[in-house]
């Protein structure tokens, strides 16, 4: 465990192998992400683990091992007291959590690492497995506004700016709520997804009920539980939710505004993971098991018929 992977996904010099691979940890990997803002000369990448350490690698500097040159550690940070499942970074501002039951607010300033403060409670002591901020399309991000949920089957927002109580969502699922991510073009909405057979569209709103429940990606009954933890996706500016499922191959787009499905295509192979990444000329689905990562473009009904 503990090895990062770097991919291209876009162009044809694009093959089956990774750009660079390397043992970033000596525990399994939680989260890895470019830093969403980058001076000319860098190229920094975060990384955290069960080691308990939140990393910063530049991928434009190069450190040797052996015949291989591999991206240089240029900060660590032991941010917690166990592994860390989750981490996000927006404006600078990192939150993180994992086993120890925390959220860990992180600065990053000139490639350097700093804890700012610890939220505590927010989970009753419970493993929390997933942080995210708001970042809306468009808008300048400035990480404030925290969503998170764990082993206590509930999602919290939190304003990191106000000292009231955060927006707390009771029995989100019927299991652990390993998951979660704003919308990207709508403030007001969250998607969720748990050990049960269904992902759920929240509006902050009103959470007493959530707004859709989309379901039948997984081949299992719908009171079932799922032994995998199903990453989904929200796809063309927030527009529709996509996600892998459970004993199938199928992928599935579901649409926001309705929570009915308007996709179901055959991959190559099961999935855990799915993530988008587009912009104003394409779109690119990485959908990673086990064993690799496959990439995938979602194509229209029109494209599908000319």
């Amino acid at each position: 465990g503990g090895y990062a992977g770097i991919f291209g996904v876009g162009g044809e010099e694009c093959g089956d192998s990774s750009l660079i691979s390397w043992r970033a940890h000596s525990g399994w990997i939680g989260e890895i992400q470019f830093l969403s803002y980058q001076q000319e000369d860098q190229n920094l990448l975060l990384t955290a683990s069960n080691d308990k350490a939140i990393t910063v690698w530049d991928l434009n500097l190069s450190a040797s091992s052996g015949k291989r040159m591999l991206p240089k550690q240029v900060a660590s940070l032991a941010a917690h007291d166990g592994g860390i499942f989750s981490l996000h970074e927006v404006g600078g501002t990192i939150g993180s959590a994992g086993k120890d039951g925390n959220i860990v607010i992180s600065q990053i300033v000139d490639s350097q690492l700093s804890s700012q403060r610890t939220l505590v409670g927010l989970h009753e002591g419970q493993v929390i497995k997933c942080v995210r901020f708001q970042a809306l399309h468009g808008m300048q991000a400035e990480g404030t506004i925290l969503a998170s949920s764990g082993n206590d089957y509930a999602i919290q927002v939190s304003d990191l700016r106000s000292r009231s109580p955060s927006l707390r969502v009771e029995s989100a699922a019927r299991s652990c709520v390993n998951f979660v991510q704003w919308s990207p073009t709508n403030e007001f909405l969250l998607l969720s997804s748990s050990f049960d057979a269904d992902l759920k569209i929240w509006d902050t709103r009103r959470v007493d009920v959530c707004l859709h429940s989309l379901v039948g990606h997984h081949l299992v009954p719908r009171e079932a539980r799922v032994k995998g933890m199903h990453r989904a996706s929200f796809l063309h500016e927030g527009k529709y939710v996509v996600t892998t499922g459970e004993k199938t191959d199928v992928i599935s787009i579901y649409d926001v505004s309705s929570g009915a499905a308007v996709s179901r295509g055959l991959a190559e192979s099961a999935g855990t993971a799915i993530v988008s990444y587009e912009d104003d000329r394409s779109c690119v689905l990485a959908v990673a098991s086990s064993m690799q990562v496959e990439l995938y473009t979602p194509i229209s009904k029109n494209e599908m018929s000319a």
